[in-house]
């Protein structure tokens, strides 16, 4: 949430610079946010005023990236970048997407070595070799993975699915955690977990106990409007002490809670974390 106050704070600071939106748009957004559709959406995307828009707002946010926009507002721009890369891998899981999952690896990779996670950065490009090259070490496994064996949805709602590995790390925190000492106790729990699963399942429906699963939690009004109350709190938050987008341009990194000025050896570090993780990676 603290990524999309800040994202909001940037585009705010994009339409100062650059006008506000043509009122067409405005107007077909408007709609979009009263009614939703996937149909509307791809009319708003395919028409030339957006595209336009967007381009110029890429443009814009990559001269917040290389800092042209000053060092604040460089340094919170790469915090919603590794969030998006973050966010990127978490529905690769809920939707099951292979090729997302392996995109959203290679872009997690650097960040690993550039913040001494050692097992991880060792491991992971090893791993990330391995799926880049499944296809001629393993045939037909991509194809199995992408079909809905890279994670597992235990409910009827979508966007809800989990990797297998922590899946099983669920179960086993909950499961089997008082014998799992004991190789064949583990053994029958694998084989019964499904069946017993599906049995108890029954019974709550046949009593009624088992609740409809139609739309996540998240989505329901009155967390929608939770969120949204929360998120311009934050927003008025960073307005009310430091928003790094509305700064002029400065060389130096501040700390947007107290205003003080960052040690510039932590600057470099923080800045240029990506660009170090890749010359290690490599």
């Amino acid at each position: 949430m603290l990524a999309a106050a800040f994202r909001v704070l940037h585009i705010k600071a994009f339409l100062e610079v650059n006008g506000p939106l043509p009122e067409s748009l405005k107007t077909k957004m408007q709609s979009l946010q009263k009614e939703p559709s996937p149909e509307l959406m791809q009319e708003i995307e395919r028409c030339d005023e957006y595209q336009s828009f967007m381009n110029a707002y890429s443009e814009y946010k990559e001269d917040t990236l290389s800092g042209k926009y000053g060092s604040t507002a460089q340094f919170w721009m790469i915090y919603i970048h590794l969030i998006d890369t973050y966010l990127r891998f978490n529905r690769a899981s809920r939707t099951n997407d292979f090729e997302l999952f392996v995109f959203s690896l290679g872009e997690m990779i650097p960040i690993f070595f550039a913040t001494s996670r050692n097992n991880y950065s060792k491991w992971m490009v090893r791993y990330h070799l391995n799926l880049l090259n499944i296809d001629s070490t393993h045939p037909g496994v991509k194809e199995t993975l992408a079909s809905g064996a890279l994670s597992v949805r235990r409910s009827d709602k979508s966007f809800s699915r989990t990797f297998v590995d922590q899946t099983l790390e669920a179960q086993c925190s909950t499961g089997i955690a008082a014998f799992s000492t004991s190789d064949s106790a583990r053994r029958r729990w694998m084989l019964t977990k499904a069946a017993r699963s599906g049995i108890v399942g029954s019974l709550l429906e046949k009593a009624g106990l088992k609740t409809k699963e139609d739309v996540s939690k998240s989505l329901k009004p009155y967390r929608k409007k939770k969120d949204n109350d929360d998120l311009q709190k934050l927003i008025d938050g960073i307005q009310n002490t430091m928003n790094p987008f509305q700064q002029l341009p400065e060389p130096y990194l501040y700390c947007i809670t107290s205003g003080k000025e960052v040690d510039e050896l932590v600057k470099e570090d923080l800045l240029n974390c990506r660009e170090k993780g890749e010359t290690w990676q490599k």
